[in-house]
């Protein structure tokens, strides 16, 4: 997936995501998330990779993939306080500065993210990607 990212960051951008957000694109889309199910592939680079393909700068790219991850992360959450329901937990400022904290360093990685998308491109993940993987395969079957 790493390499389908390396060819996606080609692709001339024709397109801006406040104006050619149209049901199909946002299918294809869709069905790129899908992959994500596949283990080792990543949902927002999966999606980074799709919009990409579809003509979507670097910005628009990672900014629709972090609109997709609102409803990803509620589910998640809800998920998470459904299981809490039945446990005795104790609330107190361990956990309220724990979920501060948790806001404020996602708030900044998304910042400086889409920052680093609109000055620089993807072949830095690429390589991470390709390099985790020599890695990962090489303890697994070595």
């Amino acid at each position: 997936f790493a390499i389908i990212l390396y060819f996606a960051d080609k692709v001339k951008v024709t397109r801006k995501f406040t104006a050619k957000l149209d049901f199909r694109t946002i299918v294809i889309i869709g069905c790129f998330q899908i992959l994500a199910l596949i283990p080792g592939v990543s949902r927002s680079g999966i999606v980074i990779t799709a919009g990409r393909f579809l003509k979507f700068d670097r910005y628009d790219s990672t900014k629709i993939s972090f609109y997709l991850s609102i409803p990803v992360i509620a589910g998640a959450s809800f998920l998470g306080l459904k299981d809490l329901y039945n446990e005795t937990l104790e609330f107190n400022t361990i956990i309220l500065f724990s979920v501060f904290l948790s806001y404020l360093f996602s708030y900044f990685t998304i910042k400086y993210f889409l920052i680093f998308v609109k000055k620089f491109d993807l072949k830095l993940f690429v390589f991470y990607r390709i390099f985790l993987s020599f890695l990962l395969f090489s303890i697994i079957y070595f």
